[in-house]
């Protein structure tokens, strides 16, 4: 296939199902955010909310936005979570957290720094599309908070990966966490 008929055929997966099926599936409502934990068929296993998966949406609403297609609907859900991160997603010391519940009541603590690090990738591409001096200086601030804490004698931040989800294989009626 030639680049011209490849575009086409990814931007028409990109159009007709995937961003459907996450907006269908995934958008939170209700509390803002995604919900990712469902099956390929968007069933849902359960309602919790990984961070990671938050600020990701975040960044992905954002950057369909600034690259796919201006729809408002993208800066709209997009905020919302951002809102949700910020408002629900942090502990005591700013950190973020790495799951809550649908309703952001942490479930488990800070973790490692990607929380926050997609966190600052998702505000900052949100305020390319919609300048915010507010949300860019929480962004910044949350950059020097991971920066701050890198630098630590005793920094331990990092993804462990025994704490990642399982990925079943991917076959129709396997469940599988989307995050």
């Amino acid at each position: 296939m030639n680049q011209a008929v490849l575009y086409k055929h990814y931007r028409s997966l990109l159009s007709e199902g995937i961003i459907p099926f996450w907006m269908r599936h995934g958008v939170d409502h209700r509390y803002g955010g995604v919900l990712s934990c469902m099956h390929e068929d968007g069933t849902p296993i359960n309602s919790e909310k990984y961070t990671w998966s938050q600020a990701r949406f975040a960044w992905t609403l954002s950057a369909l936005y600034n690259r796919f297609e201006r729809r408002p609907e993208f800066l709209l859900h997009a905020r919302k979570t951002i809102d949700f991160l910020l408002s629900h997603a942090r502990d005591e010391q700013g950190r973020f957290v790495y799951r809550t519940t649908r309703e952001g009541k942490a479930l488990e603590g800070a973790t490692s720094i990607y929380a926050d690090c997609f966190a600052v990738y998702g505000i900052s591409e949100y305020c390319r599309a919609t300048p915010d001096d507010a949300l860019l200086d929480a962004a910044i601030e949350i950059f020097h908070s991971v920066c701050r804490r890198v630098e630590e004698p005793d920094f331990h931040e990092v993804a462990a990966t025994d704490r990642l989800p399982a990925r079943a294989p991917t076959q129709p009626g396997s469940e599988n966490l989307l995050s």
